[in-house]
């Protein structure tokens, strides 16, 4: 058996000097900087996500990781989970990942690398998982936009309350079926972890039927569910008694303007009963309880408050960047305003001495890098209308012409096809602003944004997404 297991891994490891040349390794010193921050002795790349993860999103495709939207391994139900799995796709991003290289749409990593911020590097987390060669021993569950909330910085893409009342649109029909939940029997009993988010997953019914036979089949696999926290009903605590679940609360505010302010049709007194209850399972279950709080120009001054919150809770404190809608975000304000938000978090931090050693404060304290960062950079660069003599709407376009030009996952002959096909994208969504002025506001915007961002949500959404985003930046 070891024989057979270290034959397979010679096969899936193998050099390939042709495909090796086009590489764009990471920098050895990041790397070696990286590798020290690590648990693992002896990793076999860079990230692991792809030689032990599906991720399966709304729309049908299927990635390794929801944080790299550009490279899709599959789509269902064109193909079979089993198809995906074993698909060339996924296998040419393990190869890519071996040699350390980031470039097929693993952007988001790579900003912290290059900054140095270990403790974000989101491809840590898939570390403690096994890799197994025949089967995935991690599954994410995206498939639903379901939702009771309509939170400001949210979208209809990810609420269905939102798309019905804000946006006044149709629902989203989901790709996902019966059959699908057929098809994950023969993975399920190899699974260690399944994590589920939405939408909100307490109110998809396709995820109870998967639940349902995960605690049937495999009653140890660990079960993480990313909650609004305001569902609680008997169908979920029962639920939760029969299976070994994680769960994360998206919280957001800790005074009731502010939290009701941002997730729109939560009652703040209800959430923290629920939480209260959240807490308690997961103490008896022995299973990680986390808040996940997203910053933004409306709650900035309350992240502090969140140490002490997580500590009442023996919680574990998550805080997210937002990037859209830009008129929420910290990323593109003044760097006056970036410069404060640094001296006030980090005047905040001898409240926290007895917390000196945890792993929360530790991510308090990178999310103050994060910020201070992004004044430095503010701060070195010139005004972005001084940067640029012409359109900002030719910048764009040269903008993303570069980036698919310089990279060197895609083959030279379909790059001017890639090109054009996100260019007509552009197009047809400014072709529905019928002002030039708007255009050239839109693409002065979006030009501050990285271009991997830019060119991952062209070539990942739709249209109609895209033009939602495109109205964000407007409202800056």
């Amino acid at each position: 058996m070891i024989t057979k297991l270290l034959n397979r891994a010679k096969l899936l490891f193998k050099n390939d000097k042709h495909i090796h040349s086009n590489y764009q390794p990471v920098a050895n010193d990041l790397l070696t900087a990286y590798n020290a921050h690590r648990t693992l002795k002896h990793p076999k790349a860079l990230c692991h996500a792809p030689f032990m993860n599906l991720y399966f999103g709304r729309q049908g495709n299927v990635l390794v990781c929801c944080h790299n939207r550009k490279h899709i391994i599959g789509t269902y139900p064109s193909q079979s989970v089993s198809e995906i799995w074993k698909g060339a796709k996924r296998k040419e991003l393990t190869e890519y990942l071996r040699h350390n290289d980031l470039s097929s749409g693993c952007h988001v990593c790579k900003w912290d690398l290059e900054q140095k911020q270990f403790e974000n590097v989101k491809a840590i987390h898939f570390d403690p998982f096994p890799v197994n060669f025949d089967y995935p021993a991690v599954m994410e569950f995206e498939l639903d936009n379901t939702c009771n909330l309509e939170c400001t910085m949210c979208s209809g893409e990810f609420s269905s309350t939102i798309r019905k009342n804000r946006d006044g649109k149709a629902p989203i029909k989901s790709v996902y079926d019966a059959q699908f939940v057929e098809q994950l029997d023969p993975f399920i009993t190899r699974l260690t972890t399944t994590r589920f988010s939405g939408g909100e997953p307490f109110l998809i019914d396709l995820y109870f039927d998967i639940w349902s036979k995960i605690v049937a089949m495999n009653p140890t696999c660990l079960i993480a569910v990313q909650s609004n926290g305001t569902v609680l009903n008997s169908r979920v605590k029962s639920l939760l008694e029969k299976g070994r679940f994680e769960i994360g609360i998206s919280l957001d505010g800790l005074s009731k303007s502010t939290y009701e302010r941002i997730r729109k049709n939560a009652n703040f007194e209800r959430v923290l009963e629920n939480i209260a209850y959240f807490a308690d399972y997961c103490k008896r279950k022995n299973t990680c309880f986390r808040i996940s709080v997203c910053a933004m120009r409306e709650n900035w001054r309350e992240i502090p408050l969140f140490l002490h919150f997580c500590e009442q809770y023996h919680a574990q404190l998550e805080i997210h960047n937002v990037w859209f809608p830009p008129n929420s975000s910290l990323w593109n304000l003044e760097k006056e305003m970036q410069k404060e938000i640094v001296d006030f978090l980090t005047e905040a931090l001898d409240q926290f001495q007895p917390l000196k050693k945890s792993n929360n404060l530790r991510n308090y304290q990178a999310f103050i890098q994060q910020v201070q960062t992004w004044y430095e950079t503010n701060n070195a660069v010139e005004p972005i209308d001084d940067q640029f003599s012409g359109s900002f709407r030719e910048e764009l376009t040269q903008l993303i012409r570069n980036h698919i030009l310089a990279d060197k996952s895609i083959k030279p002959e379909a790059a001017e096809f890639k090109i054009q096909q996100l260019l007509t994208k552009v197009d047809h969504v400014f072709d529905r602003f019928n002002s030039d002025e708007k255009i050239e506001l839109a693409s002065k915007r979006m030009i501050q944004v990285p271009i991997e961002l830019i060119v991952s949500s062209l070539s990942f959404e739709n249209e109609e997404r895209i033009h939602e985003q495109a109205i964000a930046f407007l409202n800056k």
